[in-house]
């Protein structure tokens, strides 16, 4: 029922088309009105307000319907809900529109031992713009860091280089572009041999 107005919602969050997001408010709020302090606390929540806290108590007491699992892990930075809470959230989901819902969905589907389901949601995740997804990823296969490496998650693509050494392989360069420390520090360092060699040499 509320399907199509939340994904048009989180579009327009992602975009912050704020003059849609008062349009689908009051769309939300007419079907309804229970709902429309929700809204606000999402919009706030996009623009950097403060929501008010019986505004967010009130949604952590409400009933775990679809929609309300939505925003409550849409509303996670101020809820500050545990990770299984919010997996739980994801498990009683039928769609998933962000990369925080494809994220614990995901890790849900890891803790009941189902790799395959979990690693293609941690990928939508990823490819949504969850570093976490990554670092998930990271800890299970050789696959997931080889798949990594090549989608520049920068840990990965260090890891990969370290089997290789810095001086053959672009990888460590790929992590250093994307300004991951230790890839960096390895650079650098090679660089500065390289450079200590060549006075060497003259």
């Amino acid at each position: 029922f509320y399907h199509r107005y939340w994904w048009n919602f989180c579009k327009s969050l992602a975009y912050t088309r704020e003059e849609e997001l008062d349009v689908i408010r009051k769309q939300m709020t007419e079907l309804d009105s229970r709902y429309g302090y929700i809204f606000n606390i999402m919009i706030n929540q996009s623009l950097g307000v403060s929501s008010a806290s019986s505004d967010l108590n009130k949604l952590l007491a409400e009933k775990d319907t679809e929609l309300i699992c939505h925003a409550k892990i849409f509303a996670n930075s101020v809820l500050k809900l545990s990770d299984d809470e919010l997996m739980r959230l994801a498990s009683n989901l039928q769609h998933y529109e962000t990369a925080d819902e494809y994220l614990y969905a995901g890790m849900w589907q890891m803790k009941q031992n189902h790799p395959i389901k979990a690693v293609r949601l941690l990928k939508s995740a990823f490819n949504l713009g969850s570093e976490m997804a990554g670092k998930v990823l990271l800890s299970e296969s050789d696959t997931s860091l080889r798949w990594l490496a090549k989608n520049a998650f920068p840990e990965a693509n260090y890891q990969e280089a370290k089997v290789m050494g810095v001086g053959k392989n672009w990888n460590y360069r790929i992590a250093a572009a994307l300004k991951y420390p230790p890839a960096m520090f390895e650079i650098l360092s090679f660089e500065y041999k390289q450079f200590e060699r060549q006075l060497h040499h003259e």
